[in-house]
């Protein structure tokens, strides 16, 4: 409704259209006239009033039938309308009201009266206005809530289907590359193409005759145990877990994602496999049962890609690598990691490894040479397994007769007693951070090595239990990622914060003098002092150590750990 309100006077007499029109525009109303019903039809549907006062009395087009013609027109149907009509003429006022009308006054029109009569009739047009407008909203919000709804189903498929992608990805890719595939979109890496590919199949020794005599719960524990024990370590090598098939496992390395050390992360792997199943073989006699591991690795040509149906699929390698790394795991002894000649070629260098002759292997039309790996070069323990009962062993003391004199000779200067804190941000760093963790454990021990507030029992207040571990301990490693002020979305980093418990590790460290050394994964640099609070300022100052994920990351923690192993036989000695 308009303001002020627009009121169309309709009147065959002059005089009672200035008598009516002088009224309602000394109220400041806005005042439009017609003399008759044709007139006042065109002039409402031009002007579009808020109240229309009607003679009923009028030649040619009355006002009662012109009242019937407005009710009828979609635009003018809910004007409010005031008839005007004799007071004798009670048929007029009711058959005015059943045409439309809202209501009536009496003709000499009553000041008083008329504007009563017109302020009423004015709140019930603005009311219908406003109504009229809510609904117009909640038709504009019903029609947007809809194409919300559109848009947000839409999303949701996409979303559901993306899960579905990544879903499928992270049952046979390393976390690290379903993150790569999935951010990139690389579906086509899954497709059938050919590729050169190593690959590493083990199993468990004796498993044929534990499952025809252990109950079933008790393989189902096994293969339990197994699987999640070597999983662990496929994904942390970046492997291509291909297939689970009771006890054994297929690992691809150079697919879907090209590596350009996949023989070198298969064998080290295998070695690394090879001393988490003597732990677990260990555990295993203990209940009686008398399990072995072996393995094969093989390289060479096969053909890649999914197999299956659309509510199954399986990534899978058809081609005769595979079969030679299953047929050199067949030959295997308990503890022993057979390798092809094309994969000894490209490891020669790094492992310390025995040529056992050509074997005759099934499906294999010439015999094939094997190398017997006894350790790769760079570990710094020899882990062996005591004999028991006469039975076969997973790592023979002749391992320890093959290892390089430097090596042996470096564990000498070893400290007999360490205690080390690694300190890392998740979010940028955890993969180094964990296979850093895993070298010191193989190095000094597990109850060495403390990683972060995840040993914490809980209900313990981390500050303490941190400010006790590192008054305990020899040196702190805070490794470094892209991320480890740890930015916040409003800009504050995370370092700023008392509470945070990399602060927290580092800031107590450094007051107790302990040794801090920076490790820098990849990209990252070493802070500011103007990021750092004050009590973390000295830390920029310290000289860093980088690793780099790849073929060099077992030998730049190696640099780490003789670098510690001086800082701790330089402590002792004063």
């Amino acid at each position: 409704m308009r303001t002020p309100a627009r009121i169309l006077v309709v009147d065959d007499v002059p005089e009672n259209l200035d008598i009516v029109r002088i009224r309602l525009e000394s109220q400041g109303y806005e005042v439009v006239t017609a003399v008759a019903g044709e007139d006042a039809l065109a002039r409402a549907r031009e002007l579009e009033p808020d109240l229309v006062l009607l003679d009923v009395m009028m030649p040619k087009l009355d006002g009662i039938s012109a009242l019937k013609v407005l009710k009828q027109d979609a635009a003018l149907r809910f004007v409010p309308v005031i008839l005007l009509t004799a007071k004798s003429d009670t048929r007029d006022v009711v058959a005015g009201l059943e045409a439309g009308g809202d209501d009536y006054l009496t003709k000499p029109v009553d000041q008083a009266a008329l504007m009563a009569r017109v302020r009423s009739m004015l709140r019930i047009k603005s009311l219908h206005d406003k109504v009229q407008e809510q609904a117009a909203v909640l038709e504009q919000q019903k029609d947007q809530l809809a194409a919300w709804n559109r848009s947000l189903e839409q999303r949701v498929a996409e979303q559901v289907a993306e899960i579905e992608r990544v879903g499928r990805l992270r049952r046979f890719l390393a976390p690290q590359i379903v993150d790569l595939v999935a951010a990139d979109g690389h579906d086509k890496l899954l497709e059938s193409h050919r590729r050169e590919i190593t690959v590493v199949f083990c199993d468990l020794r004796g498993f044929t005759a534990f499952t025809e005599t252990a109950e079933p719960e008790e393989v189902m524990t096994v293969l339990r145990e197994y699987h999640e024990s070597l999983g662990e370590i496929i994904f942390r090598y970046e492997g291509t877990l291909e297939r689970f098939a009771g006890d054994g496992i297929l690992t691809l390395f150079n697919d879907p994602i090209p590596c350009p050390d996949a023989a070198e992360r298969a064998v080290h792997m295998a070695t690394e496999m090879r001393h988490q199943a003597a732990a677990l073989a260990e555990l295993w006699r203990k209940r009686g049962h008398a399990l072995g591991f072996g393995v094969g690795i093989a390289l060479g040509y096969a053909t890649l890609g999914q197999i299956g149906f659309d509510r199954r699929r399986e990534y899978t390698a058809v081609g005769s690598v595979t079969n030679l790394a299953s047929r050199l795991c067949d030959e295997a002894q308990s503890g022993q990691i057979l390798i092809s000649q094309r994969v000894f070629a490209a490891v020669e260098r790094l492992v310390e490894a025995e040529h056992i002759g050509d074997l005759n292997l099934k499906d294999f039309h010439r015999p094939m040479a094997a190398y017997d790996v006894h350790c790769w070069r760079e570990d710094q323990r020899v882990h062996a397994a005591a004999a028991s009962d006469g039975e076969e062993t997973l790592a023979l003391e002749a391992k320890q007769r093959h290892s390089p004199r430097s090596m042996l000779n470096e564990q000498k200067d070893k400290p007999a007693v360490t205690k080390i804190i690694i300190s890392y941000r998740r979010s940028s760093s955890e993969w180094a951070a964990l296979r850093i963790f895993d070298r010191l454990v193989a190095h000094y021990g597990r109850d060495s090595v403390f990683m972060d507030i995840d040993s914490v029992p809980f209900g313990i207040d981390f500050r303490e239990h941190i400010n006790k571990v590192v008054r305990e301990s020899d040196i702190l490693i805070a490794v470094v990622g892209l991320d480890w002020l740890g930015v916040r979305d409003y800009g504050q980093n995370r370092i700023e914060e008392e509470t945070d418990p990399v602060r927290i590790e580092v800031e107590m460290a450094l007051e107790r003098g302990i040794p801090v050394i920076p490790v820098l994964v990849d990209r990252a640099t070493m802070p500011k002092v103007t990021d750092l609070p004050d009590s973390l300022k000295e830390f920029t100052f310290r000289n860093a150590a980088q690793v780099h994920a790849g073929r060099d990351f077992d030998q730049q923690v190696d640099r780490l750990i003789r670098s510690m192993n001086r800082t701790f036989l330089a402590r002792n000695k004063s």
